[in-house]
C-alpha cells in the first residue's frame, strides 16, 4: 500500500516548517534504523555468506539456493532482474564478480514476484538453507539481509542485515504478486530480492517491498521527500517452495532435529525477563534435541546439534544484553582452566563457584538461583545440567565453535 500525503498551498514559512517536519522525521527513522543492525550473530555469519548483490543501474540482492557442479542458482525478486536490456553482475559474498547469462533468467510463475538466475564459479560458495514458512507467527523475531543501494554518505553497496518482528503472515498466495509475509524490519532500497531468515539462519521468505508515505509538495523533490512506514513485505517459502521444485531446484534442507528445534517460548520467556521458566525451557529443548529421558549424560550430549546449541545460545545472550548464555559459559571455564576440559569435581567446584551456582562451599538449591539480570555473568541457563560432566558439555561447546 502506497500512502500519499497531499500537500494543500502554503506560504514560503509554511514550507520551511514543513521542511524540518519531514527532516525531523527522516532523522527518527534514521536513529531506529541506527538501532537495527541484525543482533543474531548466528544469522548474520550465516546471512553474509548466502547473499549476493545483482548489480545494475537498478541493482537488488538475491540468495544462493542451490549448487550443481559448477553453477551456482539464484533466487531473487523478479522486479530486481525483469529488464532483460539492462547488463547485470553477481557480487558474490568474497567480492568476486559474475557477469549474468540473461538466458539464466526464469520468472518462477507470471503473478509471484520470483526468479531464478545462475552463475558459474568454480569457488565453494555456501548455499541456503530453506525452511516452510507456514508456522511463522506474529511477533516471530525474523532478519533481512541485503545490499541498500549507494548513497551520498556510503558510496557503495555493502552488505547489511536488520532485525525485525513478524506482523502478519497470511501463507496464501494473492493479487499483490505474493507479498504475505508482513514484518517491521527497517529495510532499505536495494535490498529487495534478499533472504528474509528465521534465528537459525534459514530462509523463511524473500524481501521484496517497503510501505512507504510519498511528501508530495511541488517544493519537496520526491525522490527524498519519501519515509518509510516501517512495514515491509515479503513472499514466504510456503508459496515459493513448491514453484522452485517443479522448476527441478532442489532445497538444501535442514537436518530434521534443526528444523522442528521451537524456540519461539524460549524466545518470548526471555522477552518478557522471565529467566527461571526459559531456564526449564532450555532444559527441555536440550532434553528433546540430545533424545534423553530426564538427564544429559556423555552419549546424549555428542547427539546434540551444534546448529541448535548456537541458536539457543544466540537467544539467550541477544535477550541479556551479553550476560548469560553457553559461550559466556564457555569463557569462563577457559579462564579457569584453559582448554583443560576434564570433569572433574574439583573443576566443578570452581566452575560453581565463579558463576555463582556455590555459595560459601555449598551449591546452591534451584529456589536459591538468582534470576535476573544482577546474577553472575554466564549463571543461566543451567537447569539441564548438573555436576563434573559440564566439563565434557564445554568440549563439546568448544568444538562446535561457541
Amino acid at each position: 500500500m502506497l500512502v500519499v500525503i497531499n500537500s494543500l498551498p502554503l506560504r514560503k514559512i509554511h514550507y520551511k516548517i514543513l521542511a524540518l517536519l519531514i527532516a525531523t522525521v527522516i532523522i527518527l527513522s534514521n536513529s531506529h534504523v541506527a538501532k537495527a543492525i541484525c543482533s543474531n550473530g548466528l544469522v548474520d555469519k550465516i546471512a553474509e555468506k548466502i547473499t549476493v548483490l545483482i548489480d545494475s543501474p537498478n541493482p537488488g540482492s538475491g540468495v544462493i539456493i542451490q549448487k550443481k557442479g559448477n553453477i551456482y542458482t539464484v533466487l531473487t525478486a523478479y522486479h530486481v532482474v525483469k529488464n532483460r536490456n539492462l547488463k547485470y553482475q553477481i557480487l558474490a559474498p568474497d567480492n568476486q564478480r559474475y557477469q549474468l547469462n540473461y538466458q539464466t533468467v526464469r520468472p518462477l510463475t507470471n503473478n509471484i514476484d520470483l526468479a531464478i538466475l545462475q552463475f558459474t564459479s568454480a569457488k565453494n560458495y555456501q548455499v541456503a538453507k530453506i525452511v516452510n514458512s507456514s508456522n511463522v507467527q506474529r511477533q516471530t523475531s525474523v532478519y533481512v539481509s541485503g545490499f541498500p543501494l549507494k548513497t551520498a554518505g556510503v558510496r557503495a553497496s555493502v552488505y547489511d542485515c536488520r532485525d525485525g518482528k513478524v506482523i502478519g503472515n497470511a501463507n496464501t498466495a494473492s493479487v499483490n504478486t505474493g507479498y504475505t509475509l508482513i514484518y517491521d524490519n527497517p529495510t532499505l532500497p536495494g535490498m529487495s530480492g534478499g533472504p528474509v531468515l528465521n534465528h537459525q539462519g534459514q530462509v523463511i521468505g524473500i524481501h521484496g517491498q517497503g510501505e512507504e508515505f510519498i511528501i508530495n509538495s511541488d517544493d519537496i523533490n520526491p525522490d527524498i521527500g519519501t519515509v518509510k512506514s516501517g512495514r515491509n513485505v515479503g513472499i514466504p517459502s510456503s508459496l515459493f517452495l513448491p514453484l522452485l521444485d517443479k522448476l527441478g531446484v532442489n532445497i538444501t534442507a535442514p537436518s530434521h532435529t534443526e528444523n522442528l528445534l521451537p524456540t519461539s517460548r524460549l524466545e518470548e520467556l526471555l522477552s518478557q525477563g522471565n529467566w527461571k521458566e526459559a531456564d526449564e525451557e532450555t532444559k527441555s529443548l536440550m532434553l528433546n534435541l540430545s533424545q534423553a529421558p530426564s538427564v544429559l549424560n556423555q552419549s546424549a550430549i555428542s547427539r546434540l546439534s551444534c546448529q541448535s546449541l548456537s541458536s539457543i545460545n544466540q537467544i539467550w545472550q541477544t535477550k541479556s544484553e551479553g550476560r548469560f548464555g553457553f559461550s559466556i559459559q564457555v569463557q569462563k571455564w577457559k579462564n579457569l582452566f584453559g582448554n583443560k576440559f576434564e570433569p572433574t569435581n574439583e573443576n566443578f567446584e570452581n566452575f560453581a563457584n565463579e558463576l555463582g551456582w556455590r555459595s560459601r562451599g555449598i551449591f546452591l538449591y534451584n529456589h536459591q538461583i538468582n534470576y535476573s539480570l544482577s546474577a553472575p555473568s554466564g549463571h543461566l541457563p543451567r537447569a539441564f545440567l548438573d555436576g563434573p560432566i559440564w566439563g565434557k558439555f564445554i568440549a563439546y561447546l568448544d568444538a562446535c565453535r561457541i
